[in-house]
């Protein structure tokens, strides 16, 4: 997890948000159910106390089930180029946290969910 300075959606103040971009059961047994809780990568605003969430790109890892998947969130409207290279930098941030013999054929070609809701499912 990483703090980021970004501005609030609503009143545009400068405000620091907690950033949780990989989820990543191979080194965090937790990291499912701190994606399904809702409550990562979420800004609440000192000024205007507005909550919600911060979209943000994201990579699920569940090596027991074989599972890879990536999600970048429509909102941010990115061209094709940027989200290659934010998911390039999620997937080389898995991939150096493993030893070489746990880099197995489902980790180079990630799945893909088009909702959050997708990626939840």
């Amino acid at each position: 997890m990483t703090k980021q300075q970004m501005n609030c959606p609503q009143c545009q103040q400068p405000v620091i948000v907690d950033v949780e971009q990989v989820f990543d059961l191979a080194t965090d047994s937790t990291a499912k159910d701190k994606l399904l809780s809702g409550s990562v990568n979420v800004v609440m605003c000192p000024y205007c106390r507005y909550n919600g969430g911060l979209a943000t790109p994201l990579i699920y890892h569940d090596p027991e089930k074989e599972l890879f998947l990536t999600f970048i969130p429509p909102e941010m409207n990115l061209n094709a180029e940027r989200r290659e290279a934010m998911v390039g930098k999620l997937i080389k941030e898995v991939m150096d946290n493993l030893q070489p013999e746990q880099r197995k054929g489902y980790l180079f070609n990630p799945g893909s969910a088009l909702t959050f809701q997708g990626l939840i499912e």
